[in-house]
């Protein structure tokens, strides 16, 4: 059985950014919570990108402030 979208962005998120200073949730925010700056940000939205094969315009990136939101970027750009 295949990882759900959110559990492989937890796993790309716990990859590239280690140690983690908090519990992973939907609500968590990139830049309040785990103080990613801009290229932080640029390159896990590459590396999300690449691992599921969708691509993101850069208003949708803009867009993108939490896990959640991530998520459901993925899911709909799958869908489309």
């Amino acid at each position: 059985m295949s990882e759900s979208i959110e559990t492989t962005i937890y796993r790309l998120m716990r990859e590239m950014i280690a140690p983690l200073p908090v519990n992973l949730t939907r609500q968590t925010n990139f830049k309040k919570d785990l103080t990613l700056d801009s290229l932080d940000a640029l390159e896990l939205a590459i590396g999300v990108q690449d691992e599921f094969g969708v691509e993101f315009t850069d208003e949708e990136i803009d867009q993108i402030n939490t896990v959640g939101d991530l998520v459901d970027a993925v899911e709909k750009r799958r869908r489309v």
